[in-house]
């Protein structure tokens, strides 16, 4: 997929793809990997919530469940996730309880599950991939997903809270493919390393709930990267 391959090389050119992923390893999932029969017809608009699945982490996950509550109760769309019982993953499905039918929420997770790790049924849908752990692929296979809809990346959203490399992949390819990214602050992982890049369209979020209802909210006008 063209646009997937382009915010590839430009991640490649800016020295961010590595130690995530090198770019040939990326751009044979994005050729060979992804799954190119669409299965799902995305309610628009969208937005991806991705971060921290680990159990040791210094996210106050209680608090940060209320004020996404809070955030999504006028909310009405999809939400891209994980797809399993763990952190934010499982925060998604909380919401999806929650809010019912304003809601889909789609999870994104590989064929194989590591040992312990739980799918949420409470996702509408769960979408398995060809890998056999968690990996890049997930995301790749979203944005393929997300564009074969006809929905353009300066159209999504993507809600960022702490996690590691593959967030950390989630929230540069978002970036470099033209989505706007709200990163919350002091969640831990690699949110400030990213904040601390030069990077067109993605946001500062604090702990303040109503900050991420605005931008939940907010009209999406990215400003093309160069």
């Amino acid at each position: 997929m063209e646009m997937l391959q382009e915010a590839l090389d430009y991640l490649q050119a800016r020295g961010l793809l590595q130690p995530i992923i090198d770019r040939a390893a990326a751009g044979k999932l994005a050729r060979d990997g992804i799954q190119t029969k669409v299965i799902k017809q995305f309610k628009r608009p969208v937005i991806i919530m991705a971060g921290s699945t680990s159990p040791a982490t210094s996210l106050d996950l209680n608090t940060m469940n209320d004020m996404l509550q809070e955030a999504f109760s006028r909310y009405s769309g999809t939400i891209i996730s994980g797809g399993t019982k763990a952190g934010i993953c499982e925060l998604a499905g909380n919401l999806q309880a929650v809010h019912g039918d304003q809601l889909e929420t789609i999870g994104y997770l590989p064929a194989e599950l590591p040992l312990g790790t739980i799918p949420d049924e409470r996702y509408t849908f769960l979408r398995r991939t060809t890998g056999s752990i968690f990996s890049c692929l997930e995301p790749l296979q979203y944005w393929h997903d997300i564009v074969k809809n006809s929905i353009l990346p300066k159209e999504v959203k993507i809600i960022g809270i702490g996690g590691g490399r593959i967030s950390r992949f989630e929230y540069l390819l978002g970036a470099a493919i033209g989505a706007k990214v709200g990163l919350v602050e002091g969640t831990g992982g690699c949110v400030d390393e990213i904040l601390g890049l030069d990077l067109c369209d993605t946001v500062r979020l604090d702990h303040d709930g109503s900050l991420i209802t605005k931008f939940i909210q907010s009209r999406t006008c990215n400003t093309p990267r160069s």
